[in-house]
């Protein structure tokens, strides 16, 4: 947590800036995330299969993309689609959705600037969605994250206590040092 108060702090500070989310909150999703690894991209072939369904006509949507959307993308945009990128693992097609280029390489996904404040809307959307408060709600921000929904069930039953604990442990390193 220290190396990403020291690399990212600003940047976490920055994205956070006009919302109730402390920026605490946005370095533990980082961390249990990618580690702070912002080129780190993981593909979701379940995903991938699932676009590929509704490109073909066999299931109605996914992620909120309809035939329509799908069906000039090739396997390598669909891959890309299916792909989470960069610091908080933002899924190819949650970005697309949001009107952010993914390309083959997720590469707007890996500029930390973009990144972080798609993270921050993303967040926010769910709190609005969801009536969670953004200041208080930790847990279960970090539940909607990883499952999309306040009361999903995580495939690793230490995400949200692991969050719980780096928030913690940021929120620590942020407050100024007394002599």
């Amino acid at each position: 947590m220290a190396r990403l108060h020291q690399s990212l702090g600003q940047a976490f500070a920055r994205a956070t800036a006009a919302t109730r989310l402390p920026p605490a909150f946005l370095a533990a999703l980082v961390a249990n995330e990618s580690g702070g690894r912002g080129n780190a991209s993981r593909f979701e072939q379940a995903v991938y299969g699932a676009l590929q369904m509704v490109r073909q006509g066999r299931r109605p949507r996914y992620g909120g993309f309809i035939r329509e959307q799908l069906q000039d993308k090739t396997p390598g945009e669909l891959r890309a689609l299916a792909t989470s990128w960069g610091l908080t693992q933002i899924m190819g097609f949650n970005a697309a959705a949001r009107g952010i280029a993914v390309g083959f390489t997720g590469e707007s996904l890996l500029d930390h600037e973009t990144h972080l404040a798609l993270a921050v809307q993303m967040l926010s959307e769910f709190a609005e969605r969801f009536k969670l408060d953004l200041a208080r709600d930790f847990a279960a921000l970090f539940n909607t994250w990883n499952t999309g929904s306040p009361d999903g069930r995580t495939y690793d039953p230490e995400y949200v206590p692991r969050g719980l604990r780096r928030l913690e442990l940021y929120q620590d390193l942020s407050r100024p040092q007394t002599g």
